[in-house]
């Protein structure tokens, strides 16, 4: 199991839009994120916990409508606050590449439908073992929210 999450993160940024690959490469996201967290006065902890969750959000691993309730839940942000950082996410991210992400979500939708699984063979993209082990490792990495440096320190 423990070789199936680089692949994973590697297949699932591959497919990524060029355009949200270079907003991730670039370090563009981690500009974002960091304004963010400075406008929120977010602490470190709880700035790793943004990085991390928008990472998987952006690589199609968490929905969108989570990271409210894994910031409350997970790094004890208020509800408002919480949904405060979520918004501005979603205007200083999401937006600025919705069409892009709208387009890889309706190709991924595709996909499903036009290669069908038996429902015995449908296993979850992630296991939650490997889940786990991608959350840590970006807890590891939250300084370099670079998808090439989380994969290379999976392996």
């Amino acid at each position: 199991m423990e070789h199936h999450a680089p692949t994973i993160l590697e297949k699932q940024f591959d497919k990524l839009p060029k355009q949200l690959q270079a907003f991730i490469s670039s370090g563009n996201l981690t500009r974002t994120l960091e304004d963010i967290g400075k406008d929120h006065t977010l602490s470190d902890r709880e700035q790793t916990g943004l990085e991390n969750t928008s990472l998987m959000i952006l690589l199609g691993l968490e929905p969108l409508s989570e990271l409210k309730n894994h910031l409350m839940q997970k790094y004890a942000l208020t509800e408002e606050k919480a949904e405060s950082v979520s918004d501005d996410f979603s205007a200083k991210v999401i937006t600025p590449l919705e069409q892009d992400l709208r387009n890889f979500l309706e190709n991924e939708r595709q996909e499903e439908i036009s290669n069908p699984m038996e429902e015995s063979t449908v296993q979850p993209l992630l296991s939650k073992d490997d889940t786990d082990r991608v959350r840590a490792l970006l807890r590891e990495n939250a300084k370099t929210v670079s998808i090439k440096n989380i994969i290379a320190n999976i392996e």
